[in-house]
């Protein structure tokens, strides 16, 4: 796993150690099904690598820290990971997680960072509900963040969801998970498509499998 600084004394290894200890720990308390940890989480707990962080944890940070962005919306964030890692950077974060018992285990994991990492108390906002969420007033200058939202959803949702993008600055998507897994660049073509029907924007690729919407206003 390579490794960036998230602050100047911690690193994205360093990080990735500590959450893998409280992921082991909750799931020493409860079975998978009931920690919220689910078979994907548990796999990666269990499997002997101690690596809990994808690449896109610590690659999206660093796309993120050089945009003129306050506040990052993070939805479908599971444990979170990512948005802790931005929190730590200094960027407001907010993040939606719909599963009930996923949101009880990351409640589980931002209490023991905070006692490590009480800046996460103020700049790391968690949220059980679905997006667009009617708990939240959106900020200006944000980015809006999908970084593995692959629970399917069906097509009335999922324009809900795209027509809100105008919201944002900025979107960044994970083209292939997103409403599911779309392995087929003619399904990852036909989202892109669909998304400038919706909103008038710049797509960027961001390596092979994101991009980043651009929906700058005047």
């Amino acid at each position: 796993m390579d490794s960036i600084n998230i602050t100047p004394s911690l690193s994205s290894i360093e990080f990735n150690n500590i959450v893998f200890t409280y992921v082991y720990e909750l799931l020493k308390l409860k079975p998978e099904n009931e920690s919220g940890a689910g078979s994907y989480y548990a796999s990666r707990a269990n499997n002997g690598s101690g690596i809990m962080l994808n690449d896109y944890d610590f690659k999206i940070p660093q796309v993120i820290s050089g945009m003129d962005i306050k506040n990052v919306y993070y939805v479908g964030c599971g444990f979170n990971f990512l948005g802790f890692i931005l929190s730590l950077m200094g960027i407001n974060t907010v993040s939606i997680e719909s599963d009930y018992t996923r949101f009880l285990g990351l409640e589980f994991i931002r209490e023991k960072l905070i006692n490590i990492f009480p800046e996460i108390q103020n700049k790391s906002t968690i949220i059980n509900d679905v997006f667009p969420s009617k708990k939240l007033v959106y900020e200006k200058n944000s980015l809006l963040l999908f970084a593995n939202f692959a629970a399917r959803i069906d097509d009335e949702v999922e324009n809900i969801i795209l027509e809100k993008f105008n919201l944002f600055n900025y979107i960044i998507l994970n083209k292939r998970n997103f409403n599911g897994t779309r392995d087929l660049i003619d399904d990852q073509i036909r989202l892109i498509n669909s998304i400038n029907s919706k909103i008038n924007c710049n797509i960027l690729e961001l390596g092979e499998n994101f991009i980043l919407i651009s929906n700058e206003y005047d």
